[in-house]
């Protein structure tokens, strides 16, 4: 470009040079003096100030030609000086304004550029704040859901899709209620609510998932506002399901801890009126035999006799039950395998399991390792269990049917940090009631009217308290009943000695 300009002042120049020799030479008077202004006004424009130099050179031309022409005649000669200072005066208006042009020219590019600097800085911020603002939304613990004014699902973050199955592509543009079903009436995420109102908060429903699982949840919403205008809500929840089984296993846990106390108190009043009971009964039965022995075999009052020492063992019976459920002495274990103390309690049993149509399943984990324990009474805890089960399926099932299922497991689990033995008695027979299973470890209190004493489990319930483990029931009315054993393998208590 610097090329293309410098020859073109050349040649406007070498142009002028020849117009004005031209009319010098023939005589003529022309206009081609004003010609000049073309190349100074050029120079002027592209060159800036360096453009007086063109106006000087073609007033040196213009001098030159006109002194070859006329000689040193003082009225030409003024004349010459005359336009040559309006030349250079052109030039120098020229090149100053050109100068001033370019100058703010150059202002006016540095101030795009900076303006362009700050336009690129800000976006790069907005595209910062952006990604932030995204990165906290989708890592955000809770599952967050954006949504227009029309309810229609604008945002829906990891914690979302993870909580309720559904991808975010799948679910933008979808009405929310068909996402969220919360089974709530009226629904409070679609509830109306006024603006800058809270919409709701800590409200505790389920939902169903894409899969179909139905999950306890936390919800809260509020309104999104824009100058005023409300711009659509956002609701966010918190998968609970971790913090019900919490609550329940503490309401379990207190359960226990009241169970046992209650037991524990039960306990010495049972032992008091056992130990109160147990003489006069010895006595009764004594005294009752020694008139047995006077009486004819045959006569009407020894078979009353025989009544009398038959109620009054009963009635001892009771008694050794309630010393047994009383005992709570700190006895040596020793190292048992549950697999042989079942087998054990089975073959007291399988008779009449057999006998009345019950199908017997054993599923037993492979290399079970041992427990301290006392076996006997780990065993009667286990006859007890199977010995609930058989009535409870008998009442349900009359002779032999394919439903009519004991079902025995044993395996080795792991509960905070602690190993156990876990056994399980799964029954498919009449179910306990909701109202029965809140009592069915309390002394005395049984299913079997007319049968039992009521202690079988309150007994099991002790003794597996004494192992340092814990037994738990569930049950469907009609359906099914498990009662769940855990014994730690190391309930941490003495060893007979002659097993160390």
């Amino acid at each position: 470009m610097s090329n293309y300009k410098n020859t073109t002042i050349y040649a406007l120049v070498v142009c002028c040079t020849v117009a004005v020799v031209y009319s010098k030479f023939f005589a003529i008077e022309a206009v081609f003096t004003h010609l000049f202004y073309i190349p100074i006004v050029l120079a002027g424009v592209w060159f800036r100030r360096k453009g007086i130099f063109v106006a000087l050179l073609l007033v040196l031309v213009l001098i030159a030609s006109d002194i070859m022409s006329y000689g040193f005649a003082s009225a030409v000669l003024l004349r010459d000086i005359i336009r040559g200072a309006i030349f250079c005066i052109v030039a120098l208006v020229v090149g100053q304004l050109s100068v001033e042009i370019h100058r703010h020219k150059q202002e006016a590019v540095n101030h795009a550029s900076s303006l362009e600097e700050t336009v690129a800085s800000g976006t790069r911020e907005l595209e910062e704040t952006k990604d932030y603002l995204h990165n906290l939304f989708y890592s955000m613990p809770v599952g967050i859901v954006a949504m227009d004014t029309d309810m229609c699902i604008t945002g829906f973050n990891r914690a979302a899709e993870r909580t309720t199955g559904y991808r975010e592509k799948d679910v933008v543009g979808m009405k929310c209620s068909g996402v969220l079903k919360n089974g709530l009436d009226p629904d409070p995420v679609t509830d109306h609510a006024k603006e800058g109102e809270i919409i709701f908060s800590g409200i505790e429903t389920t939902f169903r998932t894409r899969t179909g699982e139905v999950v306890p949840i936390s919800m809260n919403g509020y309104l999104l506002e824009d100058d005023g205008e409300i711009a659509g809500r956002v609701v966010w929840f918190e998968d609970i399901t971790a913090q019900k089984e919490a609550e329940a296993e503490k309401q379990e846990l207190q359960a226990q801890l009241f169970r046992s106390k209650k037991l524990a108190a039960v306990g010495e009043l049972a032992a008091g009126v056992a130990h109160e009971i147990n003489n006069p009964i010895t006595g009764i039965i004594n005294y009752t035999e020694l008139i047995k022995d006077e009486t004819e075999r045959d006569s009407e009052n020894y078979r009353f006799l025989d009544g009398i020492v038959k109620e009054s063992e009963r009635i001892a019976g009771i008694t050794s039950s309630l010393l047994t459920f009383a005992r709570q002495d700190e006895q040596t274990h020793s190292p048992a395998h549950i697999k042989d103390i079942l087998d054990d309690a089975l073959t007291l049993m399988i008779h009449q399991l057999t006998k009345d149509g019950i199908t017997l399943i054993r599923d037993y984990g492979v290399e079970l390792p041992r427990i301290k324990a006392r076996s006997s009474q780990i065993e009667q805890v286990f006859i007890n269990m199977i010995s609930n089960a058989q009535h409870a399926l008998n009442a349900r099932y009359r002779g032999y049917d394919e439903g009519k299922i004991l079902k025995i497991s044993a395996e080795k689990v792991t509960k905070n940090n602690e190993d156990y033995i876990q056994v399980v008695f799964h029954d498919t027979g009449a179910g306990i009631t909701p109202e029965c299973v809140d009592r069915i470890f309390d002394p005395f209190f049984t299913t079997r009217r007319g049968e039992g004493t009521g202690l079988g489990l309150s007994i099991s319930y002790g003794i597996i308290a004494d192992h340092h483990g814990s037994i738990s029931v569930k049950s469907e009315p009609g359906e099914y009943t498990s009662f769940t054993i855990d014994l730690p393998i190391d309930n941490g208590l003495q060893l007979d000695p002659e097993e160390e």
